[in-house]
């Protein structure tokens, strides 16, 4: 009988370039695989793969990844893996190339802000809030032009209610560019691996 060796997975899957963004975008998460991104271009030229599975989160931890992804040289390819939500869906369309499992879904709505003041600093608060949401919106929208094939009724759309979309309709709307389905593997115990990437 061979001996069971104890394997380091995350190591493993980074020393194969696979990161995760799994849970909140959170400045810590940000963070975390920006540092990755930035060493994992510096050792070779070979394409990142960053799998996705996140309902969304913070929109300032979410734009510092997605301005890395968008200045690294490196080939980084985004991969959905369960959901891609708000934050999350914005993060997932700046790969260079854009990938989804079967039965992932995507979602995007309008941003939204919580503010609690009272009285007259409270309405100069609101204002200048209002102000920046403002030009937040005009942002994610650019991106999602620039990035999708979203027609200007899905952004109105997304804007007033939100965008609910399977592998299917993400591929026709240009959000991804490949559906990874599972007859992409075999099924077969006796039959060899194939490797998707």
């Amino acid at each position: 009988m061979e001996d069971i060796k104890e394997i380091d997975i995350d190591g493993f899957l980074l020393g194969e370039r696979h990161l995760f963004l799994e849970g909140e975008v959170t400045y810590p998460t940000s963070s975390e695989l920006c540092k990755s991104l930035i060493a994992l271009s510096q050792l070779a030229d070979d394409p990142i793969k960053l799998w996705i599975n996140s309902g969304g989160g913070s929109i300032g931890a979410g734009l510092a990844l997605i301005d890395l992804i968008q200045l690294i040289k490196v080939p980084i390819y985004t991969i959905i893996n369960g959901n891609a939500g708000s934050m999350a869906a914005l993060i997932s369309i700046a790969g260079d190339q854009r990938y989804m499992t079967e039965n992932s879904f995507w979602m995007f709505h309008d941003l939204m802000a919580f503010v609690s003041s009272d009285g007259e600093y409270g309405d100069k608060l609101i204002t200048r809030c209002e102000d920046y949401y403002s030009k937040l919106q005009n942002l994610t929208e650019s991106h999602l032009k620039k990035h999708t094939k979203l027609s200007t009724k899905d952004l109105h759309r997304g804007r007033t209610k939100e965008l609910w979309y399977f592998s299917n309709d993400c591929k026709k709307k240009g959000i991804i560019d490949r559906i990874l389905k599972s007859s992409s593997k075999v099924r077969n115990r006796g039959a060899e691996n194939v490797k998707i990437f």
